[in-house]
């Protein structure tokens, strides 16, 4: 068997038996227990420091009411100036007079 051969026979027995996948599946693990772990974590926060929590909260919304008033200014400065923009200036010149009779 050529070389090539060789390592793409190794490759596909590997990906077969499902041999290098260990560490992935090392992290899949970790991830699964991280995930868990975090979850326990958040509900013992929110049980015991609601506090904190009603802090966070509130900072939130203050953060979100400076965006929305932030959004309010720029749509009617935009407003503002697009009334600017329509607004028409009209005046009336004669160019010329047509005189005509009947007969």
């Amino acid at each position: 068997m050529s070389r090539r051969k060789d390592q793409d026979y190794r490759r596909e027995k590997r990906r077969q038996t499902g041999e290098g996948h260990e560490d992935r599946r090392g992290l899949d693990c970790l991830n699964n227990r991280y995930n868990k772990i975090d979850a326990v974590l958040t509900e013992y926060h929110e049980k015991y420091f609601p506090h904190k929590l009603e802090r966070r909260q509130s900072k939130q919304w203050q953060d979100i009411f400076s965006v929305e008033e932030e959004i309010i200014e720029w749509r009617d400065a935009l407003i503002e100036q697009l009334e600017k923009r329509t607004q028409q200036h009209t005046e009336t010149t004669n160019l010329f007079t047509l005189r005509f009779s009947v007969i």
